[in-house]
């Protein structure tokens, strides 16, 4: 961006000036121009004035998007949840997938779509939280299609041990599904 005063008048060219680093394109370019255009002193500074809200409204958006795409490693984790309980919930859900696992694959019914998914397991996550009567865990799938399926798991305690009850499709590629569990 240049400005140059020339008998009384600006002289304003604004250029691109924000390329995203991987694909080498413009995205704010809404006062380029081509040639210097003369304008006055009073709209050379509105013009200031709305490309600085402008890039501060591109530079917000992208420390959202940060934000939002590191999310998913940031897994919930409730720090009271420790020792024998933490090992023994994990275990729970690890004997469940053994348990329902066939030829390598986990089959859960998506309500939502109507479909079973046949799932491969990735990984387990270290983070559980209790939500209601249940303590949820997480491990990531992948399905017959090649979308990463986020899979919760609900485990109760039951008399003298405790018991996954379900499996939940939680996630997939990244897009959260809403469900609350209430006390029973």
């Amino acid at each position: 961006m240049w400005i140059e005063k020339l008998a009384g008048q600006y002289y304003i060219d604004i250029a691109p000036i924000f390329f995203t680093a991987l694909q080498s394109k413009p995205v704010l370019d809404c006062y380029y121009s081509s040639a210097p255009t003369i304008v006055g002193e009073e709209s050379t500074i509105q013009q200031g004035k709305m490309m600085k809200r402008s890039i501060t409204t591109v530079g917000l958006g992208v420390i959202l998007a940060a934000l939002i795409i590191s999310t998913p490693l940031l897994a919930a984790n409730d720090p009271s949840i420790k020792g024998s309980l933490r090992e023994n919930i994990q275990q729970s859900m690890t004997h469940f997938i053994d348990q329902q696992t066939i030829d390598q694959h986990l089959y859960v019914y998506d309500a939502v779509k109507g479909k079973l998914l046949q799932l491969t397991l990735e990984k387990l996550h270290s983070g559980i939280v209790k939500k209601g009567d249940f303590y949820v865990s997480c491990a990531d799938f992948v399905d017959q299609n090649g979308n990463k399926i986020d899979i919760d798991f609900m485990v109760r305690k039951g008399k003298n041990r405790l018991i996954t009850t379900q499996a939940l499709v939680h996630s997939i590629n990244g897009k959260k599904r809403q469900y609350h569990l209430e006390m029973l």
